[in-house]
């Protein structure tokens, strides 16, 4: 048998291979068993989709996957006090415990440093600051135990003295900081500041008002800084099923004689209200999709 040397040898007058070469040669066929399969089309509605092995041998889908775990199936945890909200499960911690996932997956975390202490001098204080607010959708965790540490309130601060900072609140290796307390003086005082942080998302914080002797500033809010008497803006969400606004600043109070600023709400980080309103504790939410 001659063998061919050159392409033109191979190749009738149409471009085509002769077919006298194609003699005793078995065109090739893939496979079509599991296990030998062809990944289905993309198209333009897939995106963000995984690829997910259907009950019968063989038959494969573009599937949308789960928010809960990795594996498609609702995640399950223990931990702080659990509610069920709109296809939500949530976590809501109030004071220091462990989060612990049955599996991987994502969440939506929320994490509030204790508020500061307002000063306590009824002639004239300033209010303390929201601790700082730190919320993410899509946090991802493991199936392993999570210390939370949860930041309290900052205690307000006595006829002459300065409210105290806030607690840390740590969860998932996140730090969200304390409030500063609110000052006091006859030239009025600082309202306190809220902390920043690398972790921190969305939401500057600011410092206190500086006041007058007339006017102590109101202390600065997770959302922004305090402006005059008020205190800054917080961080509202609906994490738990109510829309509620955390880690404001307090209020700061004229030099008329006026005693008892009301305290920050217990988880809540928010700053005390001046004359001698304490700072709220810190609070941690954790939910995912049941």
């Amino acid at each position: 048998m001659s063998i061919a040397r050159t392409l033109a040898d191979l190749l009738d007058s149409g471009g085509d291979i002769k077919t006298s070469h194609l003699e005793n040669v078995t065109p090739y066929s893939h496979p079509t068993g599991d296990g030998n399969l062809h990944v289905p089309a993309t198209g333009s509605t897939n995106n963000a989709k995984v690829l997910t092995a259907g009950a019968t041998a063989g038959s494969l889908s573009w599937e949308t996957p789960s928010a809960g775990g990795d594996d498609g199936s609702p995640m399950q945890a223990t931990g702080g006090t659990i509610t069920n909200i709109s296809g939500y499960r949530v976590h809501t911690f109030t004071s220091s415990g462990i989060f612990t996932p049955d599996k991987n997956g994502l969440v939506d975390a929320l994490i509030i440093g204790g508020g500061g202490g307002a000063a306590g001098w009824s002639g004239g204080s300033a209010g303390g600051a929201g601790g700082l607010a730190y919320y993410k959708e899509g946090h991802q965790v493991g199936s392993v135990p999570y210390n939370i540490v949860m930041g309290a309130g900052g205690i307000a601060g006595t006829s002459s003295g300065t409210g105290a900072t806030g607690g840390t609140t740590v969860a998932f290796g996140i730090i969200a900081g304390g409030g500063t307390g609110g000052q006091w003086g006859p030239g009025g005082g600082l309202g306190g500041s809220t902390p920043s942080g690398s972790s921190y998302t969305g939401w500057s914080g600011g410092t206190g008002y500086s006041g007058s002797s007339v006017n102590p500033g109101g202390g600065a809010g997770s959302g922004g800084a305090g402006s005059g008497m008020t205190g800054g803006a917080g961080f509202t969400t609906s994490i738990t099923g109510t829309a509620y606004e955390y880690a404001s600043g307090g209020a700061g109070s004229t030099a008329s004689g006026t005693t008892g600023g009301a305290n920050g709400d217990a988880n809540s980080g928010r700053g005390g209200n001046a004359p001698g309103g304490a700072g709220g504790s810190g609070v941690v939410v954790v939910r995912y999709v049941l």
